[in-house]
């Protein structure tokens, strides 16, 4: 959160509609990290998340500047503030499966 503040103009309206949709955006990528098989009902539920969030961006005005949505400046920051909070999760991830493979993992390699 401190580092997405850094990102930010003065406007408080600004600060919650990137933060919210970066939390967004991380969490649907937490989740489609995980899914080892996918089926079509989570992708459905994947693609609705996202389709009613960027609606509720219209409905909710009060809460998301829509001028700003749609500025190259917001995506930029929203995939800064994403990647800053989702990528080192992975690496971590993905180093400790090198580190400590899981035992099905041991008893298949030769």
């Amino acid at each position: 959160m401190m580092g997405a503040v850094a990102l930010f103009e003065n406007s408080f309206t600004n600060v919650v509609s990137i933060t919210f949709t970066a939390l967004i955006l991380a969490e649907l990528l937490n989740v489609a990290s995980e899914i080892q098989t996918w089926h079509p009902l989570m992708i459905a539920s994947e693609i609705c998340t996202v389709v009613v969030y960027i609606f509720s961006m219209f409905i909710l005005r009060s809460y998301f500047d829509i001028t700003f949505i749609m500025t190259l400046t917001f995506w930029a920051k929203v995939t800064a503030v994403t990647l800053v909070s989702w990528v080192p999760i992975q690496i971590f991830k993905a180093v400790k499966k090198t580190l400590q493979p899981p035992q099905h993992a041991k008893l298949a390699s030769p």
